[in-house]
């Protein structure tokens, strides 16, 4: 098997269920690549899926690659190097095409944990969950993992990580996304994987051997070491310690999946389950469907509802965007965070 046609899988569910530690524990295996976020496969689908490829467009493509900001902080490719990999793999394929640049990319990364021989790629990314079909169109075998959390449990994470106050329009984002999944979850379910964060946090020897024999490669016992088999100094360079990602700098432990209960108050309790509780139930959690909203909260509910729509409306609306203009706003939003 060339390198350049390795297998993908993908890391997707709503953000603040594990997603984060999966990658690090699966990027640990010598023989996956898993690198940091980022989000360019799909803001570049529309300029680069059908093109025909080049020098000059895949020295563009480099180009375009570099304007993501978690591209170029988090995933440390040097530019020139990279742009020399894909031209070698042009120059060596009949049919060069956009998903195989993509995984040019994707083992061009210099993982933290060293590597043997690699044969399967992956990446983690909460927000392709509503790009399935896309991916698929790239990688027609690909592999999904989808990670759940207790909606209450999720709602607090995010709350904490963003310093955000809309319960509700969270929790409809909790809902959106994992009926996104099952949508698509019933059309192929052989190529989804749910694991819920629980388990992952309860059990992550069982949960990671579980993911292990569905990706199909065997699974590796140091996975738990991710952090004292990493690069010197590579988790001082990360901004896992003061980030929103800080506590993957601790022990995986459960206990963070009770501390809600501390926090919300019943009202919020209320709202939380109210909005999630026909999917939560059937992922096993303690939540029974409600009849009925008081009359107290259905303005709440409404305008959650009304700005959750909203939100999804735009996200989709920027993506069909002709490039340029995402280019443009890219390059405003590394500015504004520089």
């Amino acid at each position: 098997m060339k390198q350049n046609d390795l297998p993908f899988f993908f890391i997707v569910g709503k953000g603040r269920s594990g997603t984060t530690l999966l990658q690090q524990l699966l990027d640990v295996h010598p023989a996956i690549q898993v690198p940091p976020e980022s989000t360019f496969i799909i803001h570049l689908f529309s300029k680069y899926n059908a093109v025909n490829w080049n020098e000059k467009t895949l020295a563009k493509f480099v180009e375009d690659l570099y304007n993501f900001r978690l591209f170029t902080r988090d995933w440390n490719i040097d530019k020139t190097k990279l742009y020399n990999q894909l031209l070698k793999v042009y120059q060596t394929e009949k049919n060069f095409t956009y998903a195989k640049a993509i995984q040019v990319v994707y083992l061009t990364y210099p993982s933290p944990y060293p590597k043997k021989k690699i044969v399967l790629l992956g990446d983690k990314n909460p927000f392709y969950t509503f790009y399935l079909q896309e991916l698929k169109r790239l990688f027609p075998s690909a592999k999904f993992i989808h990670l759940v959390r207790d909606p209450r449990a999720n709602v607090y994470s995010h709350l904490k990580a963003f310093q955000a106050k809309n319960i509700g329009f969270i929790a409809y984002k909790w809902l959106a996304y994992n009926q996104e999944i099952e949508n698509e979850k019933r059309k192929n379910p052989s190529l989804f994987l749910t694991i819920d964060h629980e388990k992952l946090t309860e059990n992550p020897t069982e949960s990671l051997k579980e993911i292990s024999a569905f990706l199909g490669i065997d699974y590796y016992e140091k996975s738990l070491q991710y952090k004292s088999l990493a690069a010197e100094g590579t988790w001082d360079k990360k901004n896992f310690k003061k980030g929103i990602h800080r506590r993957i700098t601790t022990p995986i432990s459960a206990k963070i999946n009770q501390q809600y209960k501390s926090y919300f108050s019943q009202k919020q309790i209320y709202i939380i389950e109210y909005i999630t509780a026909p999917l939560a139930f059937l992922y096993g959690y303690n939540i029974q469907p409600k009849n009925q909203v008081p009359f107290s909260l259905r303005l709440s509910f409404q305008l959650a509802r009304l700005r959750f729509t909203a939100w999804l409306g735009f996200v989709k609306f920027f993506y069909t965007l002709p490039f340029f203009i995402k280019k443009t706003a890219f390059r405003l939003l590394a500015l504004c965070n520089a």
